[in-house]
Order: structure tokens, then C-alpha cells, then sequence
């Protein structure tokens, strides 16, 4: 058991018994937490069914079954892990005081830094890909098995790097009257932790966006050059394709949104690591600016599924038909006829197929041949 303090327990003791009421339960004012609760409940809303829709128009779409979009899809998994753990977990430990869940689940709060990690080596995988695409466009592409392996090494290497840290997250027990109340903290050796912040914020975020930078600004410079910008030339060297031109211009707005939602958190956390704050300085960090900071960060699991639907033809086609055989999947429970059975079964059939769009793949090769016809409405 250790006895370190916590700055909302200032007058609790370890086996000391404190006769000065109840222990309070919110960190927060009422008002405060009920704001809390109902922006962390929207995004949370959004996220499950923005990213639960992206993979299954993905799954249900072969003209979207590609290499860039299996990294689309693998970062929509990312961002359900954070939604499904990360979000709940975090907003019970931004407005309750005490932690109610024993010391597995307190371990699991590392799932957050784990999709952050996933998330950005995704999109440094999806900007190699897209480079090596426009670059290289008579190079052989990019196999599904190839991308399922570096998906796997993807998750390896994140999940190593969170290792550390969920094995120094533990409980620590005070006692307020006859009543133990438990935190979830770290407990890090003399500088550990301002090392792991450090270590973090240079692996999974500096770093991996100087690369993404620098190679979306060789492949900017290349369109840049490219004589035939919206159509395919028919030599050895391909031209840049409008379907192209939109994916990447869709993949750089994730990127933009990424570094602008993530990047308050990491200033708080070198705060509240190297700013050398008093106790009370410390409780109203925790009290308020870290709920702040990681609602912004994970509002970015929401905005992925609409940027793709916003800037992106291919998905926007493959969401709409989604709703329309859910809609009409609605009305064939409602209206149900034993006579017509097998003509509703064949229907349903016809209708789940029309989810296969013949669109254009997104690195370039034509599944229709008037691409040069088709006029340019990217909204990116």
C-alpha cells in the first residue's frame, strides 16, 4: 500500500481515521460534470457509429476491399478500442473522486496511449503507401497480406511500448473516517515518468509527423509537376488520377485533424510533468484541463468517419447504401407475409449486392475507363 498523497485527498491519511464528514464524490461542481458527461456521451455516440459504419461499408464493399483503405480500417479499430474502454474509464476518472473498478481495469486506462500509438502508425503507414503509390506508380503494389503484417507489426510495437506503463499503474488506499478509498495512479522511480512522457510524445507523435510531413510534401511536390493531373496517361509513367488526387487530400485533412486534437493533451502532460506546479495548481490541472484536453483528443475517433464521407465519393456511396438496406431491412420486419417469403429473401439478397459499388481503386487502377470524363467533385 503506498502512502503518497493525491491532490484531492489532502486530509486523507493511510489508517488514520479523519473525523470531518463524508468524502466527496465529484471533482467538479454538479453543473461542470453534467457538461462533462454529455460531451463525453456525444462523442462517444458518434465514434461507435462513425467507425463501426466505416469498416462495415468496407467489408461489404469489394471496390473498397484496397490496401489503403485495410489502414482506414484498422484505424477505425483503433479509434473503437479508445471508444469502447478509453472513453468510459477516463470520464468515471475525470468526475469521480476514488477509483471503483479494482487494479485490472486500472491497468487497462493505458488503452488510451495504446490507440494513440496504433493511430499514429497507422497514418504514417498510409502515407508510405501513398508515397510508394504516387512515386512509384509502376512499382509493384502493396499486397493485402503485406498490409495485414505491417497492421500486425502496427499493434506489436504499440502494444510494447504500453507495457511499461500499464505494469506502474496501480492502486493506492486512504482511509477517510472508517472508509477506504482507492486511486488509480502511476508510480514511477525518480524521473520515470517525466522520461515516459518525453519518450511518448517524441516516438508517437513528433517524430511519426515529421515523417508523415515530409512525405506528403515530396508526394505534393510531384502532383505539383504532373502534366496530366486529372486523367491517365497511357505510357510507363501513369499520371496522378482524380480518385487519387481526393484520397490523399482526404488522408492529409486526418492528419491535420490528428496533430490538432492530440496536440493540447501533450502540452498539459508536459505541464504537469516539467511545469513544477503547486498541489493546488496540480488539482485544478486534473480537475479540469485533462478532461478538457482528452475529450478535444478524442473527438478525433468522430471526426475520421465523416472526414471519409465528407471528402471521399467511394464512401460516401458505400454509407448511403448502408442506410438504405438498413432502412429497408426496417420495413421487411415490419411487414411480414409467409406467402412471400422467398421473394423477401431474394430481395434482401438484391439489395446487400447493390453495396458493391463499381468505383475506381483508389491506387489508381480503373474499374470503369471514362475517368477523363468525370468531372472532379472533391469537397477536400
Amino acid at each position: 500500500m503506498n502512502n503518497t498523497t493525491f491532490p484531492f485527498v489532502d486530509n486523507m491519511t493511510n489508517g488514520q481515521d479523519q473525523d470531518i464528514g463524508p468524502p466527496p464524490n465529484l471533482k467538479q461542481s454538479v453543473p461542470v460534470t453534467v457538461v462533462f458527461v454529455s460531451c463525453f456521451s456525444l462523442i462517444f455516440l458518434l465514434s461507435l457509429a462513425g467507425n463501426v459504419l466505416v469498416c462495415l461499408v468496407v467489408v461489404k464493399d469489394r471496390s473498397l476491399r484496397n490496401v489503403t483503405n485495410y489502414f482506414v480500417v484498422n484505424l477505425a479499430i483503433s479509434d473503437l478500442l479508445v471508444t469502447l474502454l478509453g472513453m468510459p474509464l477516463t470520464l468515471v476518472s475525470d468526475i469521480l473522486v476514488g477509483w471503483r473498478f479494482g487494479p485490472v481495469v486500472c491497468q487497462l486506462t493505458t488503452l488510451q496511449g495504446l490507440s494513440l500509438a496504433a493511430s499514429i502508425l497507422t497514418l504514417v503507414a498510409i502515407a508510405a503507401d501513398r508515397y510508394r503509390a504516387v512515386l512509384y506508380p509502376t512499382a509493384r503494389k502493396l499486397k493485402p497480406s503485406e498490409a495485414f503484417a505491417v497492421i500486425g507489426f502496427v499493434w506489436m510495437l504499440s502494444i510494447a511500448t504500453m507495457v511499461p506503463h500499464a505494469l506502474v499503474m496501480q492502486l493506492n488506499h486512504y482511509i477517510w473516517r472508517e472508509e477506504i478509498i482507492s486511486f488509480c495512479v502511476e508510480s514511477w522511480g525518480e524521473g520515470g515518468r517525466e522520461a515516459y512522457t518525453v519518450t511518448f510524445f517524441s516516438l508517437y507523435y513528433i517524430l511519426p509527423l515529421v515523417v508523415i510531413a515530409v512525405l506528403y510534401v515530396r508526394i505534393s511536390l510531384r502532383i505539383s509537376h504532373q502534366p496530366n493531373l486529372f486523367g491517365l496517361s497511357h505510357n510507363k509513367n501513369p499520371g496522378i488520377s482524380a480518385q487519387k488526387l481526393e484520397v490523399i487530400k482526404m488522408l492529409v485533412v486526418v492528419v491535420i485533424l490528428f496533430t490538432v486534437c492530440w496536440m493540447p493533451y501533450h502540452v498539459v502532460s508536459f505541464v504537469a510533468d516539467f511545469g513544477g506546479l503547486s498541489p493546488e495548481q496540480e488539482k485544478t490541472l486534473l480537475a479540469y484541463a485533462y478532461p478538457i484536453v482528452r475529450w478535444l483528443g478524442y473527438c478525433n475517433s468522430c471526426m475520421n468517419p465523416i472526414v471519409y464521407g465528407y471528402c471521399n465519393k467511394n464512401f460516401r456511396k458505400g454509407f448511403k447504401n448502408v442506410f438504405k438496406v438498413l432502412r429497408q431491412e426496417n420495413t421487411d420486419i415490419l411487414v411480414v407475409e409467409p406467402a412471400t417469403e422467398m421473394t423477401t429473401r431474394s430481395a434482401r439478397r438484391a439489395r446487400m449486392s447493390a453495396l458493391v459499388i463499381p468505383v475506381d481503386d483508389v491506387d489508381g487502377s480503373q474499374s470503369q475507363a471514362n475517368i477523363n470524363n468525370q468531372p472532379v467533385t472533391s469537397r477536400c
